[in-house]
């Protein structure tokens, strides 16, 4: 929520899909995030929407279960939600200070 330093999700990316998350956040703040599901099947990525790059250690191919770091500048952070195998029920958990 608007205003919060720390929130939980609970949701569920089906076969071949993904969910995303998109975070206001200011430059050199620090992101911790982690993602847990009862199969380890749920990863995600964190998309930096000024630069379109994603956060070293949580690309692409990184299948990132926890990242943390100092976030390169302001503006909108898209954490993407997705499964390595199967439907992935996951909580994911973000926190910022």
């Amino acid at each position: 929520k608007k205003g919060e330093s720390s929130g939980t999700v609970k949701g569920a990316a089906p076969r071949g899909a993904t969910v995303g998350y998109v975070l206001k956040e200011k430059k050199n703040q620090t992101m911790k995030v982690f993602i847990v599901s009862v199969e380890n099947n749920a990863v995600f990525q964190i998309k930096d929407s000024n630069t379109g790059y994603y956060l070293d250690g949580a690309g692409e191919f990184d299948d990132a279960m926890r990242w943390e770091g100092s976030l390169p500048s302001k503006g909108d952070y898209e954490i993407i939600v997705g499964g390595t195998r199967g439907n992935a029920e996951y909580t994911l958990k973000v926190f910022i200070e």
